[in-house]
């Protein structure tokens, strides 16, 4: 009530220094909004006083509504705020690492100045306590066990869900799908590597002394090739989900 007294008065002295500068038009929406504020400050006051019943009714309402309030920023009947609780084992530093280690193994990289855009092995949800207790140690913090933990800081898929509630932090890291320009462009090479290391691990090794004179090697471009048999990362890339960073600009 005390706001809107000084509304009128301050809105009718305006009308009193512009009386003469200003158009009608502009004059008269002044006033109307004087009136209106006065109608508003007399219900206010029947609403205080109580004049019928309908305003003692509306008073009681706002009286409720204003207990309520202030029993809820005051909490009357609830336990005290304080350090209750199990700490977070994850803090904000050990987040923003496993983000950057994430952006480092889940980016892409080009090889030998090919267009073809080859991709690092893929971070799954299952490799964040490895990646986190890696920081946490370094830090001589207590090592996690549960990947829900470090995944409970990435962001949610639908904020409006049930788990997002239990979704914490600053949500670096997130779930996405592979753009479909990279449909056809998502190759794994990693495979090959391996076959190639087995190869001659078995070939040159001390085992094979006898039949080492018998083998020859020839370096062949190891992004070429697949070993027979490998459906991994070549079948429906495009709807793989790849636990990447939440920023564009880093993903």
């Amino acid at each position: 009530m005390e706001y809107i007294r000084s509304q009128i008065e301050k809105n009718e002295e305006l009308i009193r220094k512009r009386c003469e500068t200003w158009s009608k038009v502009r004059l008269d929406e002044l006033q109307d909004k004087i009136e209106a504020d006065q109608d508003r400050l007399t219900e206010l006051e029947n609403i205080q006083t109580g004049s019928s019943k309908t305003h003692k009714q509306r008073l009681q309402q706002m009286s409720k509504r204003q207990a309520r309030q202030l029993l809820a920023v005051n909490r009357v009947g609830k336990r005290k705020l304080g350090d209750q609780g199990r700490k977070s084992l994850i803090d904000s530093d050990t987040e923003e690492k496993i983000a950057k280690a994430i952006e480092d193994k889940a980016t892409y990289h080009g090889r030998r100045h090919n267009t073809t855009m080859y991709t690092n092995r893929r971070v799954k949800v299952a490799d964040l306590p490895g990646i986190a207790n890696h920081f946490l140690a370094l830090a001589g913090k207590p090592l996690i066990t549960s990947k829900t933990t470090v995944w409970n800081r990435s962001e949610p898929r639908r904020k409006n869900s049930i788990q997002a509630k239990l979704h914490l932090g600053k949500g670096l890291f997130c779930m996405k799908k592979p753009p479909k320009t990279e449909h056809c462009e998502n190759e794994s090479t990693h495979h090959q590597r391996a076959h190639v290391n087995n190869v001659k691990m078995l070939f040159f090794s001390r085992r094979n002394e006898s039949n080492r004179k018998y083998c020859f090697c020839r370096s062949v471009d190891d992004k070429a090739y697949i070993r027979p048999g490998t459906g991994e990362g070549m079948n429906h890339a495009r709807n793989q989900r790849i636990l990447q960073p939440t920023a564009e600009e880093r993903s």
